[in-house]
């Protein structure tokens, strides 16, 4: 059972949910004084979590059935270090976990649209038909 930080009831009431989210888990994970890392929830970027979490838990169709795109089944051994601990948590929604701004960030390995457009004004050089790098 975990918090789902998509809903400020459970945060105000104290309630932990199942969920199989691995966003939530790896922030569980991350938060968790008792078996995780015991690290502040002022050092990670809910934002980050919060919309890994809502895309982990999109439903998508695979050979006509109906699922969510990711989840996390498991258990998290504590003899194991961190490290393998988040790897493994990881790679249930093909996330990456940085830290930048002095905060965690989680970030999802999708599909998404283009930020910067290749134009002549920006590229260094003739362009020349025909050449392969």
């Amino acid at each position: 059972k975990i918090r789902d930080i998509r809903d400020t009831t459970t945060e105000s009431e104290g309630l932990l949910r199942y969920s199989n989210n691995p966003a939530l888990c790896i922030r569980d994970y991350l938060t968790n004084t008792r078996y995780g890392r015991s690290i502040s929830t002022s050092d990670i970027d809910d934002t980050s979590f919060i919309t890994a979490a809502n895309y982990c838990d999109e439903t998508v169709t695979i050979e006509n059935v109906d699922q969510i795109r990711y989840g996390c089944n498991g258990v998290v051994n504590t003899d194991s270090t961190s490290i393998d601990n988040l790897t493994k948590l990881l790679t249930s929604c093909r996330g990456f976990l940085i830290f930048t701004g002095g905060k965690y960030k989680l970030v999802l390995d999708k599909i998404d649209s283009s930020t910067f457009d290749f134009t002549t004004d920006n590229m260094i050089g003739d362009l020349k038909k025909g050449v392969h790098l």
